[in-house]
Parts: structure tokens; C-alpha cells; sequence
């Protein structure tokens, strides 16, 4: 059953949301990661690095929102401790220059003015970041029945949410495709007496990041000072324009038997084309992108 903490003040004409409970506590955060980096300055011209981490963000939140208000600051952290929106498990990226090497001078018949301009002068550079998803919490209800008489027939308070119970890994087997991105057959509703507290807190991870980036650019010299020169560069962000998913449908609905129903149309089920488990957003001006400009050294 839950009750108020005593020695707490009742609503007040400053904080009238302040009924007889604690609405906040501190919170804490660690992190912890293992880091890598190296950089090799290689001969013609070329020159790479890269840069690893596997790590984890783990934290609570510093308030009691995400449907456990009425239980205790033990039980806040026991429900609320765990990754935090920005962890990243494992994050990978490396960069590269290349200098592409004359060829007007090795080949005779391009050693003229024409011939320089075409082949000499050339760089190839890119920037390529590779990492695991955000973590999500996933959101259910049941068909038919309002969150607030949810929350009164699972849990007893209707400021107590329960939350979706997990039955399997929803990242493991079974999932990994546009509609079921998550394994839909992992998750169940809470039974009665519920706390709150049937699963953790951002214990499913959203999709990850595969960003290439690429430039290419000339430089023209200006007369015989290989100080002056323009430099034409043609850069391309996602330059192999492959979709970059932000995140996935996150809310399950169940009917009466416990059973979920909003699964996408092509799986069956009534969510229409982004049912439950769909990927169905990317990440903003992730497609390609392609730049042009000229940059004057003088």
C-alpha cells in the first residue's frame, strides 16, 4: 500500500503539487570506460587514426517521474538506476588524409600545364563514426482501458505506472529488421500488484550510428609560389546515403489476454506501417548531404 511520508508538508500555495510526498531526490551518475586511441603518420602522403571506447553511463533520475512516485528513495534508485540516455556502450571512429601522389612528372606525355592541372594536386579525407543505440525504455497500455484505471487495476495508486515486463532479450534473436526492430514477443504486461518496478530502466537499445563522411579536394596553384593556390573541395556528409534510424515505435499495446496487437501491418498486426517494434524515424539531416565551395591561400 502506498503512504505518504510523514513529516512532509500537504500541498502549500507555492507548490501545490507537493501532496504529502517527496516528488524529488538526489540523484548520482558514474561513468566508466576503457579508451583507446592511436594515430599513424604513414609515408606519401598519407595519414590515419582511429578511436575506441567501450564504456557505460549509469545513473538515476533526479526526480520520481516514470511512474514510481509513491515508493521509496531505496526503491526509487532500485527502479530508476541504470543507463543513461546518452550512454553509448561501444563507440569506433577513424579519420584518414590522403595526399594523392603526383603522376604528371612519372608520366611524361602529362607533364604540361594541362596535364598538371587535371592529375596533380589531389586530397582524399574522410571521418567515420561507428556506435551502439541510446537506450529506450519501452511504454505499454491495454486496449480499451485509460492509463489511469490501468494504473488503479495493476498497481492500486493512479500515480503509479506499472511497467512492461521482459521476458527475453528484445535485442537478441528475432529482431534487427525494419518492423521488428525489437522482439515484440519479449514483452508482457504487469500483473496485479505491481509496483512499478517490473523492469529497468533503459534496458532496450535503439538503433546505432554508421556515419561516413568524405571530402575530396584540388588544389590549383596560382602562377610559380606554392603558396598561392585555391583549393576546390567537394565534401559529402553520409555520403553513402544509407538511412540513419533515430529511433523505433517504443509503446505496446496489449489486449485483454495479454497479448500485444499494435505489431505493423505487415507483421499482422493494427499498427498500421510503424506498428510497435518499427523503425520509424531517422535522425535529423542525416541524409546525404554534399557541399561545394573554393578556399583561397594567398
Amino acid at each position: 500500500m502506498y503512504r505518504p511520508y510523514l513529516g512532509m508538508l500537504g500541498p502549500t500555495t507555492s507548490n501545490i503539487s507537493n501532496q504529502g510526498y517527496i516528488t524529488t531526490f538526489g540523484g548520482s551518475a558514474n561513468y566508466n570506460a576503457l579508451q583507446l586511441g592511436v594515430t599513424r603518420r604513414a609515408a606519401r602522403g598519407l595519414q590515419a587514426g582511429a578511436q575506441y571506447s567501450w564504456a557505460k553511463a549509469l545513473g538515476t533520475a533526479s526526480g520520481t517521474s516514470g511512474g514510481n512516485v509513491g515508493v521509496s528513495p531505496i526503491q526509487i534508485r532500485k527502479a530508476n538506476y541504470g543507463p543513461l540516455t546518452f550512454d553509448r556502450t561501444q563507440s569506433l571512429s577513424f579519420n584518414y588524409i590522403y595526399d594523392i601522389p603526383s603522376v604528371a612528372r612519372k608520366a611524361g606525355f602529362l607533364d604540361n600545364v594541362p596535364g598538371r592541372l587535371l592529375v596533380n594536386g589531389w586530397q582524399f579525407s574522410g571521418l567515420t563514426s561507428v556506435s551502439s543505440g541510446p537506450p529506450v525504455t519501452v511504454g505499454y497500455s491495454v486496449t480499451g482501458v485509460s492509463p489511469a484505471l490501468l494504473n488503479r487495476e495493476i498497481t492500486g495508486s493512479e500515480d503509479v505506472a506499472p511497467r512492461v515486463v521482459l521476458t527475453c532479450n528484445p535485442n537478441g534473436s528475432g529482431a534487427g529488421s525494419l518492423y521488428n526492430f525489437v522482439n515484440a514477443s519479449c514483452f508482457a504486461p504487469a500483473a496485479k500488484g505491481s509496483v512499478g518496478i517490473d523492469s529497468g530502466n533503459n534496458r532496450i537499445r535503439g538503433p546505432g550510428l554508421n556515419q561516413w563522411d568524405m571530402s575530396l579536394f584540388k588544389k590549383v596553384s596560382l602562377g610559380k609560389e606554392q603558396s598561392r593556390y585555391v583549393q576546390l573541395r567537394l565534401e559529402a556528409f553520409n555520403a553513402v546515403n544509407h538511412p540513419e534510424w533515430s529511433t523505433f515505435n517504443s509503446t505496446i499495446q496489449f489486449n485483454a489476454a495479454g497479448k500485444p496487437v499494435n505489431l505493423p501491418a505487415a507483421l499482422g498486426g493494427t499498427g498500421g506501417r510503424f506498428g510497435f517494434g518499427a523503425l520509424n524515424s531517422v535522425r535529423l539531416n542525416s541524409q546525404r548531404i554534399l557541399q561545394i565551395a573554393a578556399k583561397l591561400y594567398f
